[in-house]
């Protein structure tokens, strides 16, 4: 059987809703009328390992054409990529949220552009639905790697050793970071995909002083793989996770978030800490909410 040339890979588990399933089960239904289910995949990891009532009922409302893996463990992202790189058949792979929206009008478009490149990360443009169901097109390169990438699968492969480590927050980005490591990259203005906020899950939750440390040390575990693999990114990504907690339930003003992260980050590049000193008391909004 040919390889096919992309892969889009969601992970579920319970509290995916009717909405959600049938947009998937649409994908799959359009990639089969317009002859495009030969170049690309769906993939559903199940995690919800405890629930085999879940996993039954998810095996049946799904397309028989969409490839289902699930087994014992509950595993999250990092983790699931780590055991199940090497079983991704294609090219190219999208970790992708099953309430995020793909626009399929572009999807040929991505597909010629994708069988016709050769680089480990292909960074793309995307529309961002927000709250208030507001949608914003976003054609700039925001440095975020995993939200706005496909990955190669070979080279995700090499880097896949540093998956292996327990994180509880902001896990998208450490994944980008890890398959970002000596990797070349190609920017397209191809917005297949409509994104829903990044900031929804922190925005939704009631925050107690235990949750409010997980999120710190999960931001520490980036700040320190990025502090020792900086050198072997590429120079136009920037630590934009550190927007993430520039928030009033976590610090109470810029400068004492500023503080922190200045003890932190340990790199010596001036570069770097202009441009964090420009991100948090310039650049991002302070997220009052």
């Amino acid at each position: 059987m040919k390889k096919k040339i992309l892969s889009f890979i969601y992970t579920i588990d319970e509290k995916i809703n009717l909405e959600e399933m049938t947009r998937i089960n649409f994908l799959q239904k359009y990639l089969e009328e317009n002859s495009l289910d030969n170049l690309v995949q769906v993939i559903i990891y199940v995690n919800s390992y405890k629930n085999t009532e879940f996993k039954n009922k998810i095996i049946k409302a799904f397309n028989k054409k969409i490839i289902i893996w699930k087994d014992e463990k509950n595993l999250k992202k990092a983790e699931f990529l780590y055991n199940y790189l090497e079983k991704i058949d294609s090219k190219y792979f999208k970790l992708i949220k099953a309430k995020d929206k793909i626009i399929f009008n572009w999807l040929k478009n991505l597909i010629f552009e994708l069988t016709n490149t050769n680089v480990d990360l292909i960074q793309h443009s995307f529309y961002q639905k927000y709250k208030s169901g507001e949608q914003k097109y976003n054609k700039k390169r925001l440095g975020l790697l995993t939200y706005n990438t496909i990955f190669k699968t070979k080279k995700a492969i090499e880097n896949k050793d540093d998956l292996l480590i327990k994180i509880n927050h902001f896990e998208f980005q450490y994944i980008g970071i890890i398959l970002g490591i000596n990797a070349s990259w190609k920017n397209i203005n191809i917005p297949y995909l409509v994104l829903n906020n990044l900031l929804d899950k922190i925005k939704k939750e009631k925050l107690n002083n235990k949750q409010k440390e997980e999120y710190w040390n999960s931001l520490l575990i980036l700040i320190n793989f990025y502090n020792k693999n900086y050198k072997n990114l590429d120079k136009t990504f920037k630590p934009i996770f550190i927007r993430y907690l520039l928030n009033k339930r976590f610090f109470k003003s810029r400068r004492i978030y500023y503080k922190k992260i200045k003890k932190e980050i340990t790199i010596k590049s001036l570069k770097i800490k202009v441009w964090i000193i420009y991100m948090i008391f310039f650049k991002f909004n302070w997220l009052n909410y």
